[in-house]
């Protein structure tokens, strides 16, 4: 099967998609996730939690949630429990805007014996600039980007050591469809990072497109992460949950735009259930055809057409160095050669 670098660009327009994938219902899931470990981050809310509820259902055999406040997770946990008393279900403290309780997080999992699947579940739109005082990064462009790609970073070793047998983990980042149309207008400035962190780049309509420049990056993050993780071991890929009629990441949009977008939520906003398997899908469904690959609406689809063009080549280029940079005191080159295999 072809990936998503092999496929012909994506061809728009975007938003005449996204009504025609809006009615379009998740597959049936057949695959046995018995005896399976899985971790979901951010599994305390949203499609993530309701990917959780399929999981359980279909008898998952231990499930790992992480939450930035356990305490204010333990009604639902506990009502988790007894519906699921077959199944294991920890959770375990993470907060993506501090990189030392990603490091402790990571340890943690070395601690287990097997993880089959990961899902990265990062997602927040902010009306306001903010920098996030512990990295000094703007809190939109940490969380979808720095943080998601910094933690997929150090569980790729964890993930080759502890991998089920004859069968890959799998590491999920979830993306956008909004990478489609996201501008980057940011590409240009010598330094993106610092682009993103000064807030006279910021757009006053909450935070305009911040949030899908960042999705854009995990896919460009991922076409140069694949080629350094075997697919026998782990396979690593995006995944886009289409937009959901629940109420998510606009919780924190002013009320006009909340009430909007709870229109448009109303008229074509994707189930739960169906937005929840895109989760499942890429977690326990898809395999070794999924690496390197960006799934929508439960297919591997083409990646955005800037992405197949010389400049955008370019800049996927740029995006990978300054990450690699950015993250230069967690020796992120090593880590990406002990995954493939080599030595220094």
């Amino acid at each position: 099967m072809a990936s998503s670098n092999d496929l012909a660009p994506f061809q728009g327009p975007y938003f005449k998609q996204l009504l025609r994938s809006q009615r379009l219902r998740a597959p049936r899931m057949t695959t046995d996730v018995g005896g399976q470990t899985g971790i979901i981050i951010g599994g305390n809310g949203g499609v993530a939690l309701d990917s959780v509820h399929i999981l359980l259902r279909y008898g998952i055999s231990r499930l790992i949630l992480t939450v930035r406040n356990p305490q204010k997770f333990e009604p639902t946990i506990a009502s988790l429990r007894k519906s699921y008393p077959s199944s294991a279900i920890d959770v375990w403290v993470l907060d993506l805007q501090s990189y030392s309780s990603i490091e402790a997080f990571v340890d943690r999992c070395k601690t287990l014996d097997r993880i089959d699947f990961v899902n990265i579940s990062a997602g927040i739109i902010l009306p306001n600039f903010i920098i996030n005082e512990a990295t000094r990064h703007e809190v939109v462009f940490q969380v979808n980007y720095l943080s998601t790609v910094y933690l997929a970073l150090l569980l790729l070793p964890v993930l080759r050591e502890r991998h089920p047998p004859k069968k890959p983990s799998i590491l999920t980042m979830v993306s956008s469809g909004l990478a489609y149309v996201a501008a980057f207008p940011e590409q240009k400035a010598p330094n993106l990072f610092a682009a993103f962190d000064d807030p006279k780049n910021w757009s006053t309509s909450f935070g305009g497109d911040r949030y899908s420049t960042a999705k854009l990056m995990l896919l460009m993050f991922l076409v140069k992460v694949k080629d350094y993780a075997n697919p026998d071991e782990v396979v690593v890929n995006v995944t886009d949950p289409g937009f959901m009629r629940a109420v998510g990441l606009d919780q924190h949009m002013p009320l006009i735009a909340r009430f909007f977008v709870w229109l448009l939520r109303v008229a074509i906003g994707r189930s739960a259930e169906d937005g929840a398997m895109t989760f499942v899908d890429a977690t326990v469904v898809k395999g070794k055809e999924s690496h390197g690959s960006f799934l929508y609406n439960w297919k591997i689809a083409p990646f955005p057409a800037s992405m197949y063009q010389s400049e955008g080549r370019s800049l996927i280029d740029k995006v990978w160095d300054e990450t690699l940079h950015e993250l230069e005191f967690a020796r992120p080159q090593d880590i990406l050669n002990a995954v493939k295999g080599k030595t220094t």
